[in-house]
């Protein structure tokens, strides 16, 4: 099976949806190496960011260097080329794909909270993202807020969407509380 992941954050000092895309992709190159997978990125800069270099992992960088035109243009030419048979939208999903996808969809406030955004980014997102919502197969939401949200504003149906929490990273891990707690004193001097 040939899989497609489009990714749009890592490499950008994006916090939460850059860990997201990073780890997933990491993760299925540690756990997985039989599927094909291609990586669509927008620059070479997610490819250096991610370090992969295993012979089932194939990164293709998006052009020209202007993220409307090649989500619009050559994103869809690269899908089709690479022969994928399922797409994963990890944060914005195409305007167009010639094959089907999955979609994440990581919070509605764009359309719950518009003041948070220039309206020039919040037109184009929130067109990006109900057009997604509209024609991804499966929209994976991060949290049942998130789907319950969904449904609400959107009239979603339920089996066209799931609940996949993100993961918790190696560095969250108990610690002996003695030690936490006299860290904690001394830095705070008390």
């Amino acid at each position: 099976m040939r899989v497609g992941i489009f990714l749009v954050m890592v490499g950008r000092a994006a916090a939460g949806p850059e860990t997201y895309e990073h780890r997933l992709v990491r993760a299925l190159a540690a756990v997985d190496h039989e599927t094909e997978y291609h990586i669509f990125c927008l620059d070479d800069v997610a490819v250096r960011a991610l370090g992969i270099d295993q012979p089932n992992f194939i990164f293709h960088v998006l052009w020209p260097n202007n993220r409307w035109v090649s989500m619009s243009v050559s994103l869809p030419l690269a899908i089709r080329r690479s022969g994928v048979d399922l797409l994963h939208a990890t944060f914005t999903p195409p305007p167009f794909s010639p094959v089907d996808y999955v979609f994440t969809m990581h919070g509605a406030v764009t359309f719950t909270h518009p003041h948070f955004y220039p309206p020039m980014v919040l037109t184009r997102l929130n067109a990006l993202l109900r057009r997604g919502l509209d024609k991804s197969q499966l929209t994976v939401c991060v949290s049942d807020f998130v789907r319950q949200e969904l449904a609400e504003l959107f009239h979603i149906p339920a089996e066209r969407m799931v609940t996949v929490h993100h993961g918790v990273g190696d560095e969250f891990r108990p610690v002996d509380p003695g030690d936490e707690i006299e860290a904690v004193r001394r830095r705070h001097g008390l």
